[in-house]
């Protein structure tokens, strides 16, 4: 992922690879014997088959490696020398194997994630520890080429993808020191069910669409109550079911109202039905651009092949070929200077070996 990012900043980037390729050629998922995967991850890059990548350092900005080999600073004082590896070159943990899940989890993500009443559920449908420690080596690799620009000397980079993960984790990583507590609904606080707002009252979260789902919030002051007295208005409109109670009814304070006890539970529950059932018939498109309509808490769970088809990424060019592959665009949008969109993933050892 550095090498990618900094290919579409404008660096000629080559991959170093062992006779029979890297790695990442073999991953899954595959397009024929394509591995969509590589396919991503390497474009604008260049290919050389070579058993010592240090033959290419004297000419070179910067290397980045998924290991450290040390000496290099000695060798090449000039180089800028990334270190990407699952824990850092230093600590307890440096030399211990990691897997993409095992990196997620020491990061606190696995933790964090899954519903409150039940454990944590590793995702593991994309290496996010590995994508956020590259990105962070990118960024990093920009920083030291900047301050090379004074000091003429390069350094090394110490990019850890434990540490990579804890950066994504926002707020999560202020309770244990403030409050002295994680965050609610996890870790301790897992399998401890909130009170329910009224007896047997079952407000939707994730909720099936005609074409998938999405996501819908009545219990949010203002603006989830707004989301309900809309949606109940909605119904009507289209003719469907509606609590006979509920019809015409302003339900922009129903939780004041219900906790005052002048909203009835039983009709506030079936009008929470009628509005999920009335759900079920409407296709994401069209529930996102009611919600934006109106400024509702209704968000559809989009696809990939969804995003592909969004009107909103179509409009701003998001998507581009590239050989004959479709990618998603340039992870910045520059006026005067566009990011490159770069060149298909090379072929193994396209280019020759310097003579030495």
């Amino acid at each position: 992922m550095a090498g990618r990012i900094l290919a579409e900043l404008g660096a000629e980037v080559i991959k170093v690879e062992p006779p029979e390729g890297c790695d990442s050629r073999a991953l899954p998922p595959f397009a024929g014997d394509d591995s969509l995967y590589w396919t991503a991850l390497g474009v604008g890059k260049r290919s050389v088959v070579a058993e010592d990548p240090t033959v290419f350092l004297d000419d070179a900005d910067v290397f980045v490696e998924s290991r450290h080999t040390p000496g290099i600073q000695e060798r090449f004082p000039h180089l800028v020398h990334a270190s990407v590896t699952p824990f850092g070159t230093s600590g307890p943990y440096a030399d211990l194997p990691a897997t993409e899940l095992t990196v997620e989890a020491a990061g606190g993500l696995v933790g964090l994630q899954g519903n409150a009443d039940r454990p944590p559920l590793p995702m593991g449908a994309m290496p996010q520890a590995a994508f956020h420690a590259g990105a962070q080596a990118a960024a990093d690799i920009v920083v030291a080429l900047h301050e090379r620009q004074a000091s003429g000397l390069g350094q090394h980079l110490d990019v850890s993808a434990q540490a990579a993960v804890v950066w994504t984790l926002m707020s999560a990583t202020g309770y244990p020191p403030n409050a002295g507590t994680n965050p609610p609904g996890t870790s301790e606080f897992r399998g401890i069910r909130p009170e329910p707002i009224a007896p047997g009252l079952k407000l939707p979260y994730i909720v099936p669409c005609a074409d998938g789902h999405v996501i819908v919030f009545f219990q949010m002051p203002i603006l989830g109550e707004r989301t309900l007295h809309h949606v109940v208005r909605w119904v009507e409109e289209d003719g469907a079911d509606v609590p006979e109670g509920a019809r015409g009814k302003d339900f922009r304070r129903w939780l004041t109202e219900l906790r005052e006890g002048h909203l009835d539970a039983e009709l506030l529950a079936a009008t929470v039905e009628s509005c999920r059932a009335f759900v079920a018939g409407k296709t994401k498109r069209q529930l996102q651009a009611f919600s934006a309509r109106h400024g509702l808490t209704i968000a559809p769970i989009l696809d990939v092949a969804d995003l592909l088809e969004d009107p909103h990424l179509e409009a701003r060019e998001f998507w581009t070929d590239i050989g004959d592959r479709t990618h998603p665009g340039a992870f910045a949008k520059l006026s005067r200077t566009p990011l490159s969109s770069g060149t298909p993933a090379p072929r193994l050892g396209e280019l020759a070996q310097p003579t030495p």
